[in-house]
């Protein structure tokens, strides 16, 4: 069974619209995922770090798209989020930022693009609470890259050679095109959590779209 997460993308940097996307998006999910665009390593510039909040009681990812995350990873530090995720492509000591991450009880995960070998971000993979597969594109929804489930065995390799602990399995999330008609083959290649842009953002009923998707993935 794999969790669906709504994804909260703002497609402007006004507080206005990130509250106006979090009021109708955060309710419908136990856990969201909000992602954060700096315009550099993402087409596009969104919400800035300190304008983020998300509803009492929910469970909140941030996805950072950001090709210098530090400073941003610190102010949302501050909010104490569930969990972090920062780009394997990113700049900086990359390492030393999910430690400090974790350090704060925060859980530290790490996003893969499609070109992003898994063994290229092999020591950040062993660091992490949690890995991203972005099979979609950057700032958008796009048609989801099915290729890039390939990098799920690749992964789990390398969490059991680190732990034959259960529960220290490392999550696996999908993110980039997720629908209807994929939702099931995510589920069942071995993704536990599928973050839903478009398909839930886009519907005319989005909380029965979220329903729908919840059903099929379970």
């Amino acid at each position: 069974m794999a969790i669906i997460c709504p994804t909260i993308m703002p497609t402007n940097s006004s507080p206005e619209a990130f509250t106006a996307t979090m009021q109708r998006l955060g309710v419908l999910a136990p856990r969201l995922q909000i992602d954060l665009m700096d315009g550099q390593f993402a087409p596009h510039h969104n919400t800035i770090p300190d304008h983020v909040w998300w509803p009492e009681g929910k469970k909140a990812d941030i996805h950072l798209m950001y090709l210098h995350p530090e400073e941003a990873v610190r102010e949302l530090l501050l909010k104490h989020p569930h969990m972090i995720i920062i780009h394997a492509e990113a700049h900086g000591d990359l390492p030393e930022i999910m430690r400090e991450i974790q350090e704060a009880g925060v859980g530290a995960g790490v996003a893969l693009l499609r070109t992003t070998n898994v063994e290229d971000a092999r020591e950040l993979i062993e660091i992490a609470d949690h890995v991203l597969l972005f099979g979609g594109e950057l700032g958008g929804d796009g048609i989801a890259e099915l290729g890039a489930l390939d990098k799920v065995p690749q992964i789990r390799r390398i969490q059991d050679n680190l732990s034959d602990d259960e529960d220290a399995r490392i999550e696996i999330s999908w993110d980039g095109g997720a629908n209807e008609g994929n939702v099931l083959l995510l589920a069942g290649s071995g993704i536990d959590v599928i973050n839903v842009g478009g398909a839930i953002r886009n519907a005319e009923d989005p909380a029965s779209a979220y329903r729908k998707l919840v059903s099929l993935a379970g």
